[in-house]
């Protein structure tokens, strides 16, 4: 973003002909372009890890539900036998353990989507602002012909005053010498 603001700054502060402003504004479509490129592919992928991660990280939460009601039913026929109760509370604990740590995996991938998405929002107002641009450009480059057309009629309506001023002086003159001379 810091590169686009840069041009865009650059572009406010310099006289640029029209060719310069067309230039400027494809290369920064094409910069866009090939950022889309390059983070796009990250995206799916990062989308694809989720996908496989979730999946993964749901077998492994049921096969580890399997794995404590099993643990479980074998601490209750230990108790139910030794009457053990250190063994039952380090059991207890180790699943809760277990649900934190699933807890703060889940928090992670949550995060992730999160940041997937911002990703995306950031590509969607990189090119809004690009489009601002383009259209702010050809704004400027119509407004810099505007002016340059009153410009020319201006110096045309000078031209015409002048001469019409220089043929009244003229003219005066003229009279004036013609006055002169008829009063020799």
């Amino acid at each position: 973003m810091g590169k686009l603001s840069k041009k865009i700054n650059e572009a406010k502060n310099v006289n640029l002909n029209d060719q310069e402003i067309e230039d400027m504004i494809d290369k920064v479509k094409e910069e866009i372009e090939s950022a889309k490129d390059n983070i796009e592919p990250m995206i799916r992928k990062m989308k694809e890890k989720i996908s496989h991660f979730a999946c993964d990280f749901e077998l492994a939460v049921e096969n580890e539900r399997r794995e404590n009601e099993k643990k479980e039913e074998e601490q209750e026929m230990v108790l139910d036998l030794t009457n053990n109760k250190d063994i039952l509370d380090k059991r207890r604990k180790d699943l809760q353990d277990i649900h934190v740590t699933a807890s703060n995996i889940k928090h992670m991938t949550d995060q992730m989507a999160l940041d997937v998405n911002k990703q995306g929002e950031q590509l969607n107002e990189i090119e809004n602002k690009v489009i601002e641009v383009e259209d702010n450009a050809k704004k400027a480059k119509k407004e810099i012909s505007d002016a340059d057309k009153m410009s020319r009629g201006n110096k045309k309506r000078v031209i015409f005053f002048v001469v019409i001023i220089a043929l009244a002086l003229i003219g005066t003159g003229a009279l004036g010498f013609g006055v002169y001379k008829l009063a020799a």
